[in-house]
């Protein structure tokens, strides 16, 4: 590609290389002529580099073109530059006898380039090569593109064949996630759905070390390099406005297991929240399109930035806030805390032998997870080139509905529609095995969930969503545990709640200060202190519990005194109500019969549709449908 024609200014002359990406002046210096260049060596980088005869003097980098230099006196590219020239003795050969004042005529009329500099770094056949340059992919510019091994990729697609990928993860995460096998097999369905056109989001809650980002960071290992993306709490709009200019362009966080990280403490959030506003809109609208206020050197600049698409957003915390921002676009999920799992915690944490032979096997058998997901994604993305989307279709959403009981949810639009979309990510897990109805006009894609994926996800994720779905919240039920191993003995005799409200009538304040003594009670500066919570997050948990006659409150003096009622017993013991048994959700029972009925009958819908359906699935369709009835 040729040079642009040079723009002479004065004495100067600005030199355009298209090629090379650098724009050069050649300045008149007292016994010759020196060259200023600058060359762009990242997406908002330059080099700026002075050269005598072609030899290199000094250079310095800059996130500025070379005619923004000394458009502030003060600014310290100026100084950088200045001094630098004054160091090497190097004189511009302008009137007058003081060295700054010789300089600032030099960078006077290189100012005055700055309007054809803009129309030359505009025009197309610049931009062209921009665009060019920018063909590399997001992953292989930040050196997330992972490849693996011919005896890797064999071995995974074995995996594939057998339909045991998620399974396999379940069993390498215990290595590290110890005791969370059912909150593990949430995060990864979630995850999963990733790569799903309606992905679904997770927001992992409850007290300081609860293992919170534990089961996230192990399945997110898993997961290939370019089909991840860890987001710091630190970083900023203008970070993700850098990615975008990649190959991807506004498309680079779709499809993709999008992790935030741990927002421990309130100050994080605060920090987080032009991130996190950014995420939010995404997770709701699949797009975000606004002014970004950028810094550049001394001063900002504004700058649009355009997201499309958006993967699978975890974050964790212990806070309150960022989990009512969030709270109707995410699964929100807390982990088993109860004193067996910290027991084998605690003991995993103990025998570092056992737990360094633990990671080296999940080190070895690592790849083979990563690989297996990169072969599906590859699926995929092939069939989605030719297809356009994949829509996959869950006909058991009613009997779901029926079975968790969801109507009675607190915020039933968004758990009933994550509830029925979590199955699909078993289905995406052994598309390569499953069905596919393609549309004999129109060429689009359906697959069904079939019975045997969707016995799966109720066996795995059954208990969690009906802890989840429990009158009282993850957090909760994370507090309620608490209060039962630090504040009551096999003695405690607690009274009801009833008990409490007279009480309210018949004590004085030293009736009241003698129940402090003869009944179990706490107050709220002992559970910030023993769960490391802030006040408002304290007081936000504690007073749900009230609210639910779990707990009573009595003002004393200036503090709140918390009393367990007799109502604490049933949910110190009973987290989440009961779910089928692995005897009820065997393949042949009396649910997968339900299941196939409805199966086949999503395949009629789709052959009246236009869809073509397999011959071997037209020749068992049914007309009977039934539904599966509640637990």
């Amino acid at each position: 590609m040729a040079e642009f024609e040079n723009i002479e200014i004065g004495k100067l002359i600005l030199r355009f290389n298209q090629p090379e990406r650098e724009i050069s002046v050649h300045l008149p210096i007292e016994g010759g002529t020196a060259t200023l260049i600058s060359k762009q060596v990242d997406i908002k980088l330059f080099e700026v580099r002075f050269e005598i005869e072609n030899k290199k003097l000094f250079h310095f980098k800059i996130d500025k073109i070379l005619t923004a230099i000394g458009s502030n006196n003060k600014s310290k590219y100026y100084k950088l530059l200045c001094g630098n020239m004054e160091k090497h003795g190097i004189i511009p050969d302008f009137e007058g006898e003081d060295f700054k004042e010789k300089f600032d005529a030099f960078v006077f009329e290189l100012q005055t380039a700055d309007g054809d500099v803009c129309s030359v770094m505009n025009s197309s056949k610049w931009q062209r090569g921009d665009r060019e340059e920018k063909k590399l992919s997001w992953a292989v510019a930040s050196g997330s593109m992972e490849k693996f091994p011919k005896e890797i990729i064999d071995e995974a697609t074995e995996l594939i064949k057998k339909g045991d990928l998620i399974e396999e993860m379940l069993d390498l995460s215990e290595l590290k996630a110890v005791g969370q096998r059912d909150n593990t097999a949430l995060v990864i369905l979630i995850a999963f759905s990733s790569f799903l056109e309606d992905s679904i989001h997770h927001i992992s809650t409850g007290p300081p070390g609860t293992s919170k980002s534990t089961i996230t960071d192990t399945i997110f290992s898993m997961f290939p390099k370019q089909r991840k993306e860890s987001i710091g709490k630190g970083s900023t709009p203008a970070s993700l406005s850098n990615m975008t200019i990649y190959e991807e362009g506004p498309k680079v966080l779709s499809k993709k297991f999008i992790r935030v990280g741990d927002l421990g403490n309130n100050e994080e959030i605060k920090a987080a929240l032009p991130l996190l506003s950014i995420f939010k809109e995404l997770m709701s609208d699949k797009r975000y399109d606004k002014t970004i206020s950028v810094a550049q050197g001394d001063s900002h600049i504004t700058q649009k930035l355009t997201l499309e698409g958006i993967g699978s957003v975890h974050l964790s915390t212990i806070e309150s806030n960022v989990e009512s921002q969030f709270d109707s676009r995410t699964i929100i999920s807390s982990p088993d805390d109860n004193t067996e799992t910290a027991q084998k915690i605690k003991e995993y944490q103990l025998d570092d032998v056992q737990r360094l032979i633990k990671q080296k096997r999940f080190n070895e058998r690592r790849p083979v997870i990563a690989a297996a997901i990169e072969i599906l994604c590859h699926q995929i993305e092939a069939m989605e080139k030719v297809h356009g989307a994949i829509q996959f279709i869950n006909p058991y959403a009613a009997n779901m509905n029926e079975i968790f009981n969801v109507d009675a949810s607190k915020n039933v639009n968004r758990d009933r529609n994550h509830i029925r979309d979590l199955p699909k990510s078993v289905t995406l897990a052994n598309i390569k095995k499953r069905v596919v109805c393609i549309h004999k006009k129109d060429k689009d894609i359906k697959i069904v969930i079939t019975p045997e994926d969707y016995i799966y996800a109720l066996k795995i994720i059954g208990k969690p969503i009906m802890k989840m779905l429990a009158d009282v919240s993850p957090q909760q039920q994370s507090y309620i545990r608490y209060i039962n191993e630090h504040c009551l003995t096999t003695e405690s005799q607690l009274e009801t709640y009833n008990d409490f409200e007279t009480h309210e009538i018949e004590l004085k304040q030293d009736g009241w200060l003698n129940k402090t003594k003869e009944n179990p009670c706490f107050t709220m500066r002992d559970i910030k202190e023993g769960l490391g919570v802030s006040d408002s997050t304290a007081s936000r948990i504690l007073n749900g519990l009230v609210e639910k006659k779990i707990l009573y409150k009595h003002l004393l003096g200036k503090r709140n005194y918390f009393f367990p009622t007799h109502g604490f017993y049933h949910y110190s013991k009973n987290f989440s109500p009961e779910f089928y048994s692995d005897e009820e959700l065997k393949i042949g029972g009396q649910i997968h019969q339900m299941a196939v009925i409805e199966y086949k009958a999503a395949f009629k819908r789709l052959a009246e549709a236009g869809y073509k359906v397999p011959r071997i699935i037209q020749s068992t369709i049914g007309e009977n449908k039934t539904h599966l009835g509640k637990k």
